[in-house]
C-alpha cells in the first residue's frame, strides 16, 4: 500500500479500534477490514497491546512491526515507515526486540524518492509535511492541523475513548490541484501499458500508411539511367538527420553514437526514474524530448537547404 494512502487507512482503521475498545475487552466485534483497504476476509477484532511483531516489509525485508488489531486469522501491523499492513499469524510473530520508527527526516527523503518527487517538506512536532502548493498555503494548512489536533484529542478523551501518542510520524500530502490528489498511480508501467500503447500507435499507423498509398498510389518517376551519375545524391527526407550525423562526425562515432542513442530510446524507462531521482524533476525527459526534437528538426532543415 503507498504510504500517502496508508494515512487515509490508519486514521479510519484506528478510529474503529479505539471506540471499540471496552467492547473488544469483553465480546470481539466482527468488522470487514476490506472497508478500510486492508484485503484480508472479515472476522473477529481483538484490539492490540502494541507488543513488537517480527515479520518482513514489502520487499522481504525482515522488520519489527507494532501489533495493532488481530482480525480473525490475519494481524494487522504498523510497519516502521508509518505503513498499515496485513499480515497471517504465521507470518507475524512476537519478539523480544523493540520496535523503532522512522525518523522524520529518514520518512521525508523516503517520500521524496519514490512517490513525491519535487515536493518541499515542513516537519512540526506531530506532523511531517510534504507539498507542492504556495508556501502561504502549506504555513495556513500547517496551522490549522496544528490547532485541530488538540481539539480531536480532548474531544476523545470526553467520550471516553482511549487516545495515544502515534508512534509514527503523521504525514499530510499537499497538493497543488485537485486532480493531482487522486489515488490514481503517479507512475506509468513499460509493460504492459506503455508496450501496448507502442504497439497500438505503430498498427494505427501501418493502417493509414497502407490505406493512403492504396488509394494515392505514388507514381514512377523518369527512367534511371545507369550511365549517367546525378550531380547530387540525397536519401528521402527522413534519412536526413542520419545523413547530415555522418557528415559531421567520423565513421565510427557517428554508427556508434547513433547505437547508443537508439538503446537509450528502448532503456528511457529506467533512465527517466534515474533521472528524476538524480535532478529532482519530473519533468526532465520532457526537457530532455523538446531539445532532442528540435536537434532533429535541426538536422533535417540543416541537410535539406544545404549547397552540395
Amino acid at each position: 500500500m503507498p504510504l500517502a494512502g496508508t494515512i487515509r487507512v490508519a486514521a479510519a482503521l484506528c478510529c474503529c479500534c479505539l471506540g471499540g475498545v471496552q467492547l473488544a475487552a469483553q465480546t470481539p466485534a466482527t468488522v470487514d477490514p476490506r472497508e478500510f483497504g486492508l484485503d484480508i476476509p472479515p472476522g473477529p477484532v481483538q484490539v492490540g497491546n502494541g507488543e513488537a511483531i517480527a515479520t518482513a516489509d514489502d520487499d522481504g525485508k525482515p522488520v519489527v512491526a507494532k501489533l495493532l488489531v488481530d482480525v480473525g486469522a490475519n494481524r494487522v501491523v504498523i510497519l516502521p515507515d508509518g505503513r498499515l499492513v496485513s499480515r497471517p499469524r504465521q507470518d507475524a510473530t512476537s519478539t523480544d526486540r523493540k520496535f523503532a520508527p522512522i525518523e522524520k527526516d529518514a520518512l521525508a527523503a523516503r517520500l521524496l524518492e519514490t512517490e513525491f518527487s519535487g515536493f518541499k517538506t515542513n516537519q512540526t512536532r506531530r506532523y511531517l509535511y510534504l507539498y507542492n502548493t504556495s508556501e502561504e498555503f502549506a504555513l495556513a494548512t500547517s496551522r490549522i492541523m496544528e490547532t485541530m489536533f488538540p481539539g480531536v484529542a480532548n474531544y476523545a478523551k470526553a467520550q471516553k475513548i482511549t487516545t495515544v501518542e502515534p508512534d509514527v510520524p503523521l504525514v499530510v500530502v499537499m497538493f497543488r490541484t485537485e486532480d493531482e490528489s487522486d489515488e490514481t498511480p503517479r507512475h506509468f508501467n513499460f509493460f504492459p501499458d506503455h508496450l501496448l500503447t507502442e504497439l497500438t500507435i505503430g498498427l494505427v499507423l501501418m493502417i493509414m500508411l497502407s490505406a493512403i498509398s492504396t488509394i494515392f498510389p505514388v507514381m514512377m518517376g523518369p527512367k534511371a539511367d545507369p550511365l549517367t551519375t546525378p550531380e547530387v545524391i540525397k536519401p528521402e527526407w527522413w534519412f536526413y538527420v542520419s545523413f547530415r550525423w555522418l557528415k559531421l562526425f567520423s565513421l565510427s562515432f557517428a554508427v556508434l553514437s547513433t547505437g547508443l542513442i537508439v538503446g537509450a530510446m528502448l532503456l528511457w524507462p529506467w533512465i527517466d526514474g534515474a533521472l528524476r531521482k538524480i535532478t529532482g524533476k519530473k519533468e526532465i525527459s520532457v526537457y530532455i524530448g523538446i531539445v532532442a526534437t528540435l536537434l532533429l528538426v535541426g538536422l533535417t532543415v540543416w541537410e535539406a537547404v544545404v549547397t552540395h
